[in-house]
């Protein structure tokens, strides 16, 4: 919220259109790159996560149609810490990605 209220100040603040025009386009290009970056965190979640969900929800149907409950709610609650649970890997560059979050970069 801060960054986009710096920025419409920054973009009051100029009178020449073409120099208003220039800051809007490279504001579109760092929310595309942003878009992209959300995008490829999220593939890579999902992606990771797909195995375990697949035999879980595997099981969770196998159970159900041998008609074993107590299979059927202990693959349930095997899958539900998972929904919940945020997994944050620690990389030698984890440092960087921190402080850049909080700087606003």
């Amino acid at each position: 919220m801060r960054n986009l209220q710096r920025f419409m100040a920054e973009l009051a603040s100029i009178d020449n259109a073409e120099e208003r025009e220039k800051l809007l386009l490279e504001r579109r290009q760092e929310i595309a790159d942003e878009a992209h970056a959300i995008r490829a965190v999220t593939t890579r979640a999902f992606r990771k996560n797909l195995s375990s969900w697949s035999m879980g929800i595997a099981g969770a149907a196998w159970s159900l149609g041998t008609g074993d409950p107590i299979g059927l709610a202990l693959t349930a609650c095997s899958l539900i810490p998972g929904m919940f649970r945020e997994k944050q890997g620690v990389t030698a560059y984890s440092y960087v990605f921190d402080v850049q979050r909080q700087l606003g970069s």
